[in-house]
């Protein structure tokens, strides 16, 4: 995958998308084969599930992740996604689904990472947070590898597209 192209990653339910990414992402270690990144890739990874959040934390603690330089950045971030004012002070607990996508992925485009893997980016987002999510990943200057069943957001985003086909019977992280 060529530096700072933006893959998608199309197919039906149950095809194993997900898998594919936990495997890209060093996730799912159970595979086998060899995935090789270039010795300066930096891998953020998305799960649509959020079971990457801690949920005792607060909004900005998760998405600083102890990396408080980059606090005015991030509450720009997550200015563009609605979350404002005293609301970075919530627990991600007490969060909707939507503000936890929101959280997610505030957290990676905060991270250093240099290659983003988001699994269905777009799930829970009313249209204001998708815009900005689309406007900010089709400027990313990064590699993005991602799964959406959004065709708009595809679109508007990818470089390439590759469908996986059948199904993933034989695998599951």
């Amino acid at each position: 995958i060529p530096n700072g192209s933006k893959l998608a990653i199309t197919g039906k339910n149950g095809s194993g998308k997900t898998t594919f990414l936990k495997i890209i992402a060093g996730i799912c270690q159970s595979f086998s084969g060899t995935i090789i990144w270039a010795p300066q890739a930096k891998i953020g990874y998305y799960a649509q599930e959020h079971e990457n959040l801690d949920f005792t934390k607060t909004i900005i603690e998760e998405v600083l992740q102890n990396e408080t330089e980059k606090h005015s950045s991030a509450r720009t971030i997550l200015g563009s996604l609605n979350i404002r004012g005293d609301k970075i002070y919530q627990r991600i607990e007490t969060l909707s689904l939507g503000e936890r996508s929101k959280v997610a992925l505030a957290k990676i485009i905060c991270s250093d990472a240099n290659v983003l893997v988001l699994d269905e980016p777009t799930n829970h987002l009313e249209i204001s947070a998708r815009e900005a999510i689309e406007e900010a990943l089709a400027t990313y200057q990064g590699t993005i590898i991602f799964v959406s069943h959004d065709w708009y957001f595809l679109n508007k985003v990818a470089t390439d597209v590759k469908e996986v086909r059948g199904e993933a019977t034989n695998f599951v992280c």
